[in-house]
């Protein structure tokens, strides 16, 4: 008989929550889901130096922005609080006294100074066993010292550990290189490896889904699973995410925790969809996949062994699909915070304009920052036009007079619609006898103070009436200015 599918993500709060870290609670979740089994946060905040509350509720909220749910946790308040290890320590007390009671284990009083110096005289990063046989008279001596022993685990000398990893086959290691490794420090606080093993058995996990990078650590635990007879989980150990030159994900070469995402402008259905794909892909190469076709689609047999890159191009290409295809009052939603933050009052567009100007500037950006930005030009005075764009689209001698006229023209159109404006537009340059480019692009200067936009009569139409009335008369003025300081 099947065991109920149950997974763990398990961080730890000593930083902001990475992407590669998301990633695996990300495959954790989806395969809970797919299976209809368990998903469980536990928290690893043995690191009390490193670990704080601010780092906690960071990790929390991002994992509920994003839409992880987990299943269960010692109380509940809203939702299920996550497991904490520091309130478990009872716990691996009561296993790391079941071990001594075996003979699996055992004390060491060696000091950090000391083993320091038997690596630096050994030449070597393990344990040389030292405290493995002490006499009592010798444990005596050492406790008027007052040393606190740490517990070590009594490693195999020789043979190998064997594993199955879901994803690379069967992994094996050399047990001489594994040594006597700490289970137990001296404050009573549990080692990850021993921790992890005790709470993977309690909670019934039957998969580990985690990182590449804690391949190294699975013959520890397979070791524990053996010395406390318990059925190990099966192991998948996900490839780890690149950089688009292959080398490591790092902050140096961009954002790459969860929160910066979201402070860019990144939707969290984008993230959810373009991390599913760092490393895994469906059977039929779709790209764009909603939350619940993720889960319908999600198997461990469709991720891959080999490095995931993160294509930050393929992050914005998808963003901008979303931002498209996602319901227009959520996304003005979103959109709000991002102007109120660059300074300017949301509030003076009403829902209608809001939609209008989705539709126009929609597909030319890929965040909501972008799109905001993009949007200001509406909100506030233009302060400056861009100096390539003034030296090229107002130098011409009818510009002034254009201006003035286009400003007397789009005032009295009673109909201003992006019909009418274009009209304007195209009658007066046959008047004036020059291509339609030839205003449209000081009208554009005009506007926007770029020299780049979505199709001008859109832009006329959305900066409305008045506004739009207002820039062409200051443009106007400024070409005249400009003229006479020349």
């Amino acid at each position: 008989m099947e065991h109920e599918v149950r997974v763990r993500f398990a961080p730890s709060p000593t930083g902001l929550l990475h992407v590669g870290s998301f990633r695996t609670a990300l495959f954790n979740w989806l395969f809970a889901r797919k299976n209809n089994g368990k998903f469980i946060l536990r928290i690893e905040d043995t690191d009390q130096k490193r670990s704080t509350k601010e780092f906690l509720e960071s990790q929390l909220e991002d994992m509920k922005w994003m839409g992880l749910d987990w299943d269960e946790g010692p109380e509940t308040v809203g939702c299920h609080s996550p497991y904490f290890q520091m309130q478990r320590l009872e716990t691996y007390k009561k296993y790391a006294d079941k071990l001594m009671s075996m003979d699996k284990v055992y004390l060491c009083y060696c000091t950090p100074d000391e083993l320091k110096q038997a690596r630096e005289e050994t030449k070597s990063a393990g344990y040389s066993g030292k405290c493995r046989n002490l006499t009592p008279q010798q444990v005596e001596k050492l406790k008027d010292e007052g040393r606190k022993p740490c517990i070590r685990f009594i490693s195999p000398p020789r043979g190998e550990t064997v594993f199955c990893d879901q994803i690379k086959g069967e992994v094996s290691f050399e047990n001489n290189l594994l040594d006597d490794f700490v289970i137990m420090k001296s404050n009573g606080v549990p080692t990850y490896n021993f921790a992890a093993v005790v709470d993977d058995h309690l909670m019934e996990i039957t998969h580990v889904i985690r990182g590449d990078e804690h391949l190294s650590n699975t013959p520890r635990q397979v070791l524990l699973y053996q010395a406390m007879e318990f059925e190990p989980p099966r192991f998948v150990h996900i490839p780890i995410i690149l950089n688009e030159d292959r080398t490591k994900l790092s902050k140096r070469k961009g954002a790459v925790h969860l929160l910066e995402f979201e402070q860019k402008g990144f939707l969290k259905e984008a993230m959810l969809n373009f991390m599913s794909l760092l490393g895994w892909a469906p059977k039929d190469d779709r790209e764009i996949l909603s939350k619940n076709e993720l889960i319908e689609s999600f198997s461990l047999d469709g991720i891959t062994k080999h490095p995931a890159v993160f294509d930050y191009k393929k992050l914005e290409w998808i963003n901008g699909q979303y931002i498209t295809s996602l319901p227009t009052k959520t996304i003005v939603e979103r959109l709000k915070p991002f102007i109120e933050e660059a300074g300017a009052d949301p509030g003076e567009k009403d829902f209608t304009w809001y939609v209008e100007a989705i539709s126009v500037y929609g597909n030319r950006v890929k965040t909501l920052v972008e799109l905001a930005d993009s949007l200001l030009c509406f909100f506030r005075d233009i302060d400056e036009y861009d100096p390539k764009g003034v030296k090229k689209h107002f130098k011409h001698d009818y510009i002034i007079s254009a201006l003035y006229e286009l400003e007397k023209r789009t005032s009295e159109d009673e109909e201003f619609s992006v019909e009418s404006l274009e009209k304007i537009i195209r009658d007066y340059s046959e008047e004036l006898g020059v291509s339609a480019g030839k205003l449209i692009q000081p009208v554009r200067l005009a506007i926007t103070g770029t020299t780049a936009s979505p199709p001008i009569f859109d832009v006329m139409k959305l900066a409305g009436k008045e506004l739009l009335v207002d820039r062409l008369h200051k443009a106007a003025k400024f070409v005249e200015s400009w003229k006479a300081d020349s």
